[in-house]
Formats: structure tokens, sequence, C-alpha cells
């Protein structure tokens, strides 16, 4: 027999109606307790599409934590030959997912290692050597200590 006030609940939550404390609010209150979310994404929260398909949903709202693939975000011509670069949103839960800027595009890995490697751009040749001999250091083994120099 059920105790007076004894509620069944069954069903399962999802981590949209749950708070960082693992709380579920409810109308007539809060049930309590303790639970633990997926770190990793399913692929269920992964989508994707080409630009023109996603900028034709002009009122999708992106969900929150939820990868969005452009699979053609950005076109190029390299030798005449048209190359097609994938660009990734990332929903919050209240933005139009055609107003999101992208997190990466495909071609963005290429241009960072050319600006790594384009050692120019940031510190001169003649700065580089000044700053390579600005300090020196030794240990001292006798003492076990560690010398600085200018």
């Amino acid at each position: 027999m059920p105790f007076v006030n004894e509620l069944d609940i069954s069903g399962f939550l999802s981590p949209e109606f749950l708070d960082d404390s693992g709380s579920l609010s409810l109308l007539s209150g809060t049930i309590s307790g303790s639970t633990v979310l997926p770190k990793t994404i399913d692929s269920t929260a992964i989508h994707y599409d080409t630009k023109a398909n996603w900028d034709r949903q002009t009122y999708l709202i992106a969900e929150r934590g939820h990868l969005y693939i452009y699979k053609d975000a950005e076109t190029a011509y390299i030798d005449g030959e048209k190359v097609l670069y994938a660009g990734i949103k990332v929903g919050d839960g209240s933005s139009y997912l055609i107003d999101m800027p992208y997190i990466a595009y495909a071609r963005d890995h290429e241009r960072l290692i050319n600006h790594i490697q384009d050692y120019s751009i940031h510190v001169g040749r003649v700065d580089r050597v000044n700053w390579d001999d600005k300090v020196s250091a030794t240990v001292s083994e006798e003492n076990e200590e560690l010398i600085f120099r200018k």
C-alpha cells in the first residue's frame, strides 16, 4: 500500500532539464539528488549538413552543446579546382544557428601553421639574437645552485 503523498516517477531525465547541481525543478517543488552526465558527446548531438540547408532554417535555435558541422562552410579555388572546407558551430541553446560564428574552419589549421612558422612577424632576427644572449644560466654542482648571469 502506498504511503500518503508517495509519488512514483518513471522515465528518464534529459540533461537540458537538469541544472549544474543535478536538481530537477518541478511545478510544486524540487527533486534533489546526484546525477552524472556524460562528458562526451553522443552521435545525436552532432549534426551534419550543407551551408545552404543550414541557412534555410533561419529560425533554428542551436541546441546547447550540440555540434553543427557545415560540410561546405567555405569554398576556395586551388589551381582552378573547387575545394570545400568544413566549418563547425557549437550551440548555446539560445542563439539562432544562422547568426552564430564558426569556431573552426578546416583550412584554419594550414593558416595557423603558416602563422606559427613565420618568425619574422613576431620578433625580428636582430631582437631574437639580442634576447637569446640576455641571460645565461649555469649549475654549480658543488653548491647545488642555479646561477643566472646577464
